[in-house]
């Protein structure tokens, strides 16, 4: 209980033995009450260590603990307090030649100095005396102060141990691996081993970790290993253990964004502070005496107010709906150090919020109104941290917002109606973390740019964002530019234009990001060719070797691009809207040398890559008219995309490419994406062979799992045999996917080569198809497990026939009757034209989710619905015609989820409890 006091205490003696508060306190002539009171905070730090190692504390030694934890928490006040006010320069002493008027316009002024150091000299003394007599008391209640920590008397160990030197453990091992790896038990959350000292429990627990089904099961987030050691109490293991984390939450360029806490850590660390942390959904009249920390989240709002004067942290989440009277909530908490107010429907903020002069955090993210901050923000000497994300009204920050030169966090990300940074922020040195600025976005004579060259710590990633009216750069003269050449912490750089901005190449050539950066994404910009920043070289591999993403978009303008296939890290490539970029790189520059060579060298860690709307792309490579002759036609090209291949490539996306008929082979591609492109257009999925030659060898070494296209001619050139989820959109010349038998086009020839393989088929926008398949249905795709239908005529689901017995013997009913028993997902979207559900349907009883998207007609469900005894989830969404449910609900006996969205009938029949379809559903445990 006193871990929180002991915290405190340390850094009360720092605050005591600091440089600028001994000064002060010399010149005012009170430096032996601050040695004193130093030595009796060290005295109650060892008290509060003797408390914190005791295993149980009677009711009296508690109370003792409390009280003396109350007055550190009051000394910690008033010392912080007095370092601003020595900071800020409001202690400094008159001078004796000072006149009598300069004396007295200081003694009445607001800053009153005199004032101020006399009342600081009395609470010294009050909390000296306060301290004093508590602090005398210990012994009564046998507290020492001579607390020395247990030394440890074994030697740390690591989880590294040589298996063969360790003797007969395999069963007991084998018996701990079982049950770590057993799925189906669900209770076991930590194992411990027990037993005498040399018996091998460490040994064991070695031989456990290093187990290779251990690693493979668990990756490297998720295995600690920590040495106890000798250390005595539980309290010392909590501590110890407390880097113990889970769900780890990575960014693309592995690092981590967030992790979560361990369930048993996070109830240990509530237990430990239970007395001073408050954890709510509404705020309760009166709060104990001893919070000091309180977290609301909830979607009411605010009714109550905090009582006590102490809290020094106010966490309030809300919903967006939330709305909260800020001065009303922080007007009486003088001692916040944390404060966030996020999702509240925040508008504006009170000048009060400058009167927290502890204040280190401030958080009022996603609060959309909020278009203004006060000026009395620019009072709180001592912030850290002020995040404003996603206020996407806000337009500008204070006037004299430098005054913050203590920040070191500021989020001003998703404020993309902030018009300017104000002016001096380079004076803001100590800033970390700035993950967006902008200039140009109202006409200026300062180049905003200058400022980032001060800020060399700023590490993570930066979002510039550059408005039509930024004009500075008319010539880059000594001195200029490089403006984040300095930022060697910096990870990720984008570069975003706005329409109108003059001179963007020389713009973008000041910025010069640096050459640790391991993302750069430049959006709108207009100019022909990526600077070179400098360097001899339009070769990235020496400019920026540690680059892992590169994101090109909307450069509307750009011609030429940098060499990018010899980057040694780079694993993704983005490029999308260069309209006029006709190859990506020049041959002989880029590739010459052996052919081994080349192909090291070609794209070594890509993964995927995404080229969208490159509507004059012709191939890879440019022709050089100073190696080969003006007659050398395409096949050269083919020859080289045949040699050079994307050695670890796994995801391609080629999209709105309509003159793109060449591309390097792909041999480990497992996603791949084709659309609105040249049906000439063949990707070599085995290195070193053509779509026509050796058919055996590309199916036996093909990867591809993956395939969404537009044109169904692609399947009868790729590899199929393996793959687990087509989709097929837009391809308006094919009438019936499969003939199942009749093999009447190579088209369909090719669908069934995936009938075993395929898990997942989504059909949409193929308005003249009028069969799924021919007499035996789908019945042969036995992998099949999710079919989606959309964007298209009912002739997929079923003819449209006037005779109920035409209606039994169509072909597309058998296929609905012939649907393999291991379809578990359908869903119908855009399917304009249906009123109801084939009727042959009612035989998949195996199915678990129905899903119902913009069926506009669809006027009700049947009542055969009932024979769904496995569906456990039903999506209906935006069906208005659809008025009521059947009355076979109550059938659904497996039926967990009912989502009805954008169905206003049918969601007020379903309304509880009143509403007259509710007794049907109302056994379905959630409904939305």
């Amino acid at each position: 209980m006193a871990d929180f006091g002991i915290s405190i205490a340390e850094k009360l003696l720092e605050a005591i033995g600091n440089e600028l508060i001994k000064e002060v306190c010399n010149m005012w002539g009170y430096k032996s009450q601050l040695d004193d009171l130093k030595e009796t905070v060290s005295t109650i730090r060892k008290v509060l260590l003797d408390a914190d190692a005791r295993r149980e504390l009677s009711y009296e030694e508690r109370n003792y603990i409390d009280k003396l934890k109350d007055a550190v928490y009051d000394a910690d006040d008033l010392f912080d307090e007095f370092l601003t006010l020595a900071e800020l320069k409001q202690l400094r002493p008159l001078s004796k030649r000072e006149n009598i008027y300069e004396k007295v316009r200081c003694f009445f002024s607001s800053k009153n100095q005199l004032g101020q150091a006399y009342r600081m000299s009395r609470d010294v003394k009050s909390i000296k005396k306060r301290l004093d007599d508590i602090a005398d008391t210990h012994k009564k209640f046998g507290f020492s102060v001579d607390y020395k920590p247990i030394i440890r008397r074994k030697e740390k160990t690591c989880s590294y141990v040589d298996a063969n030197e360790i003797i007969g453990r395999d069963k007991d091992k084998e018996a701990i691996i079982k049950m770590l790896l057993d799925r189906n038990n669900e209770e076991i959350c930590f194992m411990t081993i027990v037993g005498v000292g040399g018996l091998g429990k460490t040994a064991l627990a070695q031989l456990v970790y290093d187990d290779e089904r251990i690693n493979k099961e668990f990756s490297k987030n998720l295995k600690f290993w920590v040495c106890v050691s000798d250390q005595e109490g539980e309290q010392f293991v909590v501590k110890t253990i407390l880097c113990f984390f889970q769900d780890v939450v990575k960014t693309e360029l592995d690092n981590i964004m967030f992790v979560k806490i361990h369930d048993l850590m996070h109830d240990v660390a509530q237990e430990i502070g239970r007395e001073e942390i408050c954890v709510v959904n509404r705020i309760p009249s009166t709060l104990g005496v001893k919070i000091r920390h309180v977290c609301y989240i909830g979607d009411s709002c605010l009714e109550n107010t905090l009582g006590s004067s102490k809290v020094r942290s106010f966490i309030c989440r809300g919903y967006g709906t939330c709305v909260v009277d800020v001065h009303t909530q922080i007007k009486n908490q003088m001692c916040l150090r944390v404060l966030e107010l996020s999702k509240l429907d925040v508008v504006k903020l009170p000048d009060s919020i400058g009167k927290l002069q502890h204040l280190r955090y401030l958080n009022f993210s996603e609060n959309k109104n909020l278009e203004i901050l006060p000026n009395a923000i620019t009072r709180l000497h001592n912030l850290l941290t002020l995040i404003l994300r996603e206020c996407s009204n806000l337009r500008e920050l204070p006037k004299h917002f430098s005054k913050l030169i203590k920040l070191r966090h500021l989020d001003l990300f998703g404020c993309e109606n902030l018009i300017c940074m104000p002016l001096g922020l380079e004076k803001l040195t100590n800033l970390e973390v700035l993950p967006y600025f902008v200039v140009g976005k109202i006409a200026s004579k300062d180049d905003g740019l200058e400022a980032l060259k001060s800020f060399n710590r700023v590490r993570g990633d930066i979002w510039i964002q550059v408005g039509e009216h930024y004009r500075k750069v008319e010539g880059i003269n000594e001195g200029m530019g490089g403006y984040l050449k300095s930022m060697k912490h910096l990870m990720e750089v984008r570069i975003q234009f706005e329409s109108g901005c003059d001179n963007s190449e020389k713009v973008l050539e000041t910025l010069n990001p640096p050459s640790s950066v391991r993302a750069l994404y430049i959006f709108y910009y207009e100019g022909a060719r990526i600077p070179k920043w400098g360097r001899v070289m339009d070769n990235w591999a020496h400019s920026f070797s540690h680059l892992v993403h590169v994101w090109l978009d909307s450069c509307k303008n750009l011609e030429e691009m940098p060499i990018l296939s010899k980057l040694p890290l780079l694993k993704m490539l983005t490029l999308q809207f260069l309209h006029e970029l006709e190859y990506m790189e020049e041959i002989r520059s880029n590739n010459g040398g052996s052919d081994t060579q080349s192909t090291e060298l070609f794209f070594p860690s890509l993964i995927r890559l995404e080229i969208t709307y490159l509507e004059k792309l012709k191939g890879w490579w440019k022709e050089d008219s100073s190696s080969l002759s003006s007659e050398v036609d395409d096949n050269h090209c083919c020859c080289l995309n045949r040699r050079l291949r994307f050695p670890c490539l796994s995801e391609l996306l080629i999209d709105g490419c309509p003159n793109l008929i060449s591309f390097p082979s792909c041999p480990t591609i497992d996603t791949l994406w084709l659309r609105r492109s040249n049906i000439k257009l063949r990707i070599n999925i085995v290195a070193n062979t053509t779509s026509e030659d050796n058919n055996e060898e590309i199916v036996r070494n093909s990867q591809l799992h993956f395939l969404q296209t537009d044109y169904m001619g692609h399947l009868k050139s790729l590899p199929i045999n393996c793959l687990t989820t087509l989709g097929i959109s837009g391809d308006q010349e094919v009438n019936v996917l499969s003939q199942s038998g009749k093999v009447e086009s190579d088209v369909s020839e090719a669908f069934e080569r995936c009938a075993h393989s395929l898990q997942k088929l989504e059909i949409r926008r193929m308005n003249n198809l009028r069969r799924l398949c021919g007499p035996t249905g789908l019945q042969h795709f036995t992998a099949l497990e999710s079919l989606t239908l959309g964007y298209s005529s009912s002739g997929m689901v079923y003819d449209e026939v006037e005779e109920e017995d035409e209606y039994e013997n169509d072909d597309n009913n058998l296929i609905w009757s012939s649907i393999p028993q291991n379809l578990r997902s359908l869903e119908f979207q855009y399917l304009r034209k249906v009123t109801s559900l084939p009727k042959a349907m009612q035989y998949m009883t195996t199915l678990q989710d129905l899903t119902l998207r913009y069926c506009m007609k669809l006027q009700a469900l049947p009542e055969w619905i009932g024979s769904f005894s496995s569906l456990k989830s039903l999506f209906i969404y935006n069906c208005p015609a659809l008025k009521s449910l059947p009355e076979a609900m109550p059938q659904l006996t497996s039926l967990q989820t009912l989502t009805i969205w954008n169905c206003p009938a049918l969601a007020r029949r379903c309304e509880k409890p009143d509403g007259e379809d509710y007794p049907k559903i109302k056994h379905i445990p959630h409904i939305i």
